[in-house]
């Protein structure tokens, strides 16, 4: 089965919409007019699943490379290619 195909969930987008929507909550501003700031509710986006029934890390087995500088200001994220299956 392709890669691709395992992330399918019909309910991926209105799950994602529905956290979107509690990120803005946590913004400022008046209703309607609020920013949609990841900063105001960033554990909101971590852990969710594009699959509902299957975990990324179930499909995706590389192990991503992360590194930091000593202040932190910058983040290097390296994502490996995933090994090619016959």
């Amino acid at each position: 089965m392709e890669t691709t195909k395992q992330f399918q969930d019909p309910t991926m987008s209105s799950r994602l919409t529905g956290t979107c929507y509690n990120i803005i909550q946590e913004g400022s501003g008046i209703p309607g007019k609020r920013e949609a700031n990841l900063a105001n509710n960033p554990q909101a986006l971590i852990g969710f699943k594009f699959n509902k029934k299957l975990a990324l890390d179930n499909i995706y087995t590389a192990k991503p490379i992360i590194t930091s500088k000593k202040n932190r200001r910058i983040i290097t994220l390296n994502i490996p290619e995933m090994p090619k299956t016959t």
